[in-house]
């Protein structure tokens, strides 16, 4: 098998009585095509962040690489992970080939 490229553990968003996104274990492996569906308020975009750092859990800590999110510099996450929003402000006209290419 793969490598472990993405490791949420035990991750939870959210107090335990009303939990944004409820406690779950996921791994993702290198090659592995995934796709995230759900209806609209299920936790696919809460996930996302907290799979990205963007969010922090309330347990639970990502790992990419091998490493802790919190391991990482900025610098040298954003040469490897990178996401862009549902609703993205942009106000001139990119193709999406040249948003991806910036």
């Amino acid at each position: 098998m793969a490598d472990t490229i993405l490791n949420l553990p035990n991750l939870s968003l959210g107090p335990a009585n009303k939990p944004r996104l409820a406690p779950l274990n996921l791994e993702f492996y290198g090659g592995q095509l995934v796709a995230l569906l759900g209806t609209n308020g299920a936790g696919k975009s809460s996930l996302l962040k907290l799979a990205s750092g963007e969010l922090r859990s309330d347990a639970g800590e990502p790992s990419f690489g091998g490493r802790r999110l919190s391991q990482w510099l900025p610098v040298e996450l954003a040469r490897h992970l990178a996401s862009l929003g549902q609703q993205s402000p942009l106000n001139f006209p990119y193709t999406a080939r040249e948003v991806v290419e910036l």
